[in-house]
């Protein structure tokens, strides 16, 4: 074999060994991250229990101790109305279910947030699912119904 061919094949398996190498770092980069932390719930708006509700399409907000990724959730309610999760502009560590239509009143409902939600930068994880349950009550209809104001008089 020539001393041509011998470089050729030296530098070609050099080639093959670099690739290799960057192929199995790349690799090691895209692994998910484990979450390592626990995902805990600080507070809940309005307080489990019942309510009274001026908006019957108002959100319930969970509040974590870091901000939850929406994509991961998975919530339940019952009785079964359809719900949509948003994030809170206010506070990126709160998530809104929100109904689509509207909440019933007098109507006790369970939500319950299952176990496996992460925080968005996948370091912490819902451990144990989170249940709440709350009843709206309709406000009284004197609140409603407010008296018109005085006339303003000359």
């Amino acid at each position: 074999m020539s001393k041509k061919k011998q470089i050729i094949i030296v530098v070609l398996g050099i080639a093959v060994l670099i690739v290799g190498l960057l192929l199995k770092r790349a690799a090691q980069k895209l692994q998910p991250i484990r979450p390592t932390g626990e995902l805990h719930l600080v507070s809940t708006t309005p307080s489990p229990g019942k309510a009274t509700f001026f908006n019957p399409t108002v959100g319930i907000m969970f509040t974590f101790d870091a901000p939850p990724a929406t994509s991961s959730a998975r919530i339940s309610v019952s009785p079964n109305i359809q719900t949509r999760i948003e994030k809170a502009r206010t506070n990126p560590n709160t998530i809104l279910i929100r109904p689509k239509a509207a909440w019933r009143s007098n109507v006790p409902y369970r939500i319950v947030i299952s176990e496996g939600l992460l925080s968005e930068d996948n370091t912490k994880v819902l451990k144990e699912k989170v249940e709440y349950e709350i009843e709206f009550e309709s406000p009284p209809q004197d609140v409603i119904q407010m008296p018109p104001p005085d006339p303003i008089t000359p």
